[in-house]
């Protein structure tokens, strides 16, 4: 898949710097995906309370301190945006074998 980034460094104006938010990054990924293609996000995440796993918070303030609008986020998070944007069969798999255990696989199809 062709991001937004690729298509602005192969543009005839060079390189240009495009940081896409969550929810428009989805937007764009369902919009370049095939009819029934899927959507696979390979992330951190944090409980519905907050409270933990205790490697997900912190690097949650690491993000935070990296870039104000970054952070970790909740499985309900994930649902909401790309439920936003059309994706439909939004699951989380989690815990991954042989990974850490904050780690989570969403997938939703288009």
């Amino acid at each position: 898949m062709r991001t937004q980034e690729d298509k602005d460094r192969n543009s005839k104006n060079g390189y240009n710097e495009n940081a896409l938010g969550n929810i428009e990054l989805f937007k764009k990924s369902y919009e370049t995906l095939t009819y029934a293609g899927k959507i696979v996000i390979n992330d951190f995440l944090v409980n519905n309370e907050l409270s933990g796993p205790r490697f997900s918070l912190l690097f949650r303030v690491m993000m935070l301190v990296m870039n104000p609008k970054a952070g970790v986020y909740r499985f309900k998070e994930y649902k909401n945006w790309l439920s936003e944007v059309g994706f439909k069969e939004i699951n989380i798999y989690h815990p991954i074998p042989n990974t850490y255990e904050d780690v989570a696989l969403i997938m939703g199809n288009k």
